[in-house]
């Protein structure tokens, strides 16, 4: 994913994960099991970082791609679309924000 992201750009990328939210939310619909609210948690996470674009080095800028491109998928590790589905992305989201000294912005899932 990191370099496949590199052929994309960012606001592309993010374009690609608001469509990819947009129909986390249309298969609720039909599967309530989704969770579109962990869902849109990362995207706003990735809305963050790329407003914040410019302060990353491009080694940085590399691995968030690859999170993002990552997360635009559904057919990643985990089904997003099913039961337990965006816990692989936050694991991915979470291991590269921490690669890129961005703890702070980190997501924090409980179960329930």
């Amino acid at each position: 994913y990191v370099r496949r992201g590199q052929m994309v750009s960012p606001e592309a990328l993010l374009r690609t994960a608001h469509a990819h939210v947009d129909n986390a939310r249309a298969a609720y619909h039909v599967e309530p099991g989704v969770n579109v609210n962990l869902a849109v948690c990362i995207l706003q996470v990735l809305d963050l970082v790329v407003t914040q674009w410019a302060s990353f080095t491009p080694a940085q800028q590399s691995w968030l791609r690859g999170a993002m491109g990552y997360f635009a998928r559904s057919d990643d590790e985990q089904p997003d679309f099913g039961q337990h589905g965006f816990g692989d992305d936050v694991e991915v989201l979470n291991a590269c924000l921490r690669h890129v000294n961005r703890g702070d912005l980190v997501l924090e899932v409980r179960s329930e």
